[in-house]
Formats: structure tokens, C-alpha cells, sequence
């Protein structure tokens, strides 16, 4: 993904949740997660990103639907315009999977555009800068607003959590312990944050 080279860009989206978890509804996003999607669209004509491959996270099944797939569709069908680009589903279970496994596939030295809420990169940014430098790969925060008071108290005490795991130098005991409960999110993700 260089061209001359000159890093490119990669668009990262991660995932948020299912619209409705009390329904079980299937092949539904919920408005955050579009809400990540439309800012990618709007974004994506940058200079540096005219054609920048598009990763998406959630890997995860709820009622025999897999989020980064609904994502993939719903990019497509809304945004015929990004069809062009490469559409890629990036592996992981929650923020410390997602950053280690992306960054993992991508090559040395690129830029990663990363599109979330806001609130995500509060324990989001120091995960996602950690992985990324060992690969030598810059980061872009491309934050989008909405929010409600579960995901900000949620996020704000999982920053916390983050950052003084970070200090402590015990991230990768966070990461650990994390991503292996979260591994039941492959077979039936039912958490809802929005």
C-alpha cells in the first residue's frame, strides 16, 4: 500500500454494536456504528485518502449475522461511490484485539485513519498508538460525536483502566484478560454500549 515511497493510508472503522439487543434483531447496526460509517464516506475523498483500502472491525455474530459483514454491506449499498476501494473485515473482539490484529496485517510505516466516537479513543488512542509504533505506522484520530451517558461513564472508567495499566506496565495483562473473555463475542455478541 506505498506508492514512491510514500506511506499510505489505510481507513480503519471500528465497529460499535447491533441496533437492538432486546429483539434480537439481526442485520441491524446501530446508530453509532453508522454513524462511523457515514463519517468515513464524508472523509474518504481526502487528498491522501482517494483511495485508501477501508478496514472493519467486529468480527462478531449475533443472530447469524456478523457485524464488520453488515458493515461492509452498508458501506457498499450507501456509498456506491467507495465500491472501488479495497473493503476489508479486520480481526479482533474488542479494542486491544482489534488494534493488535489490524496493525499486524497491515505493512511498516503506513498512516492509519482510524474513525470512531469520540469516547472511543479515550482508552482507544494509547491501545491503537502502541501497537502502531511497533510497526513504525502513524495514526490519525478522525472522532465522531455522538454519545450518550452509559458510553461516556463506560468509556471514561475503561480509559482509566487503560491508562493506568499503561503505567503500571501492565497493558498486556489487561489485553490478555480482556480479549479472553471477550472471545464469546465471535459466537454471540450481545453487549450493548450505545
Amino acid at each position: 500500500m506505498e506508492k514512491k515511497g510514500v506511506p499510505m493510508a489505510v481507513i480503519i472503522v471500528p465497529s460499535c454494536h447491533f441496533r437492538d439487543r432486546k429483539a434480537r434483531i439481526s442485520r441491524s447496526l446501530c446508530s453509532t456504528t453508522i454513524e462511523r460509517l457515514e463519517k468515513t464516506a464524508s472523509i474518504a475523498d481526502r487528498h491522501e485518502l482517494k483511495n485508501a483500502p477501508i478496514v472493519v472491525t467486529g468480527r462478531v455474530v449475533h443472530g447469524g449475522d456478523r457485524l464488520s459483514s453488515l458493515m461492509l454491506l452498508f458501506l457498499e449499498k450507501n456509498f456506491p461511490e467507495l465500491r472501488h476501494r479495497s473493503l476489508i473485515e479486520g480481526s479482533g473482539v474488542g479494542i486491544f484485539s482489534e488494534a493488535e490484529l489490524v496493525t499486524a496485517m497491515l505493512p511498516e510505516d503506513e498512516k492509519l485513519v482510524i474513525v470512531s466516537s469520540w469516547w472511543y479513543f479515550l482508552p482507544g488512542r494509547i491501545i491503537w498508538e502502541s501497537f502502531a509504533s511497533i510497526k513504525g505506522q502513524k495514526i490519525e484520530l478522525v472522532p465522531t460525536p455522538r454519545t450518550t451517558l452509559f458510553s461516556l461513564l463506560f468509556y471514561i472508567a475503561y480509559g482509566f483502566v487503560v491508562h493506568a495499566s499503561y503505567l503500571l506496565g501492565r497493558e498486556k495483562q489487561l489485553a490478555d484478560f480482556l480479549t479472553k473473555r471477550q472471545q464469546t463475542r465471535k459466537f454471540n455478541f450481545r453487549f450493548k454500549g450505545c
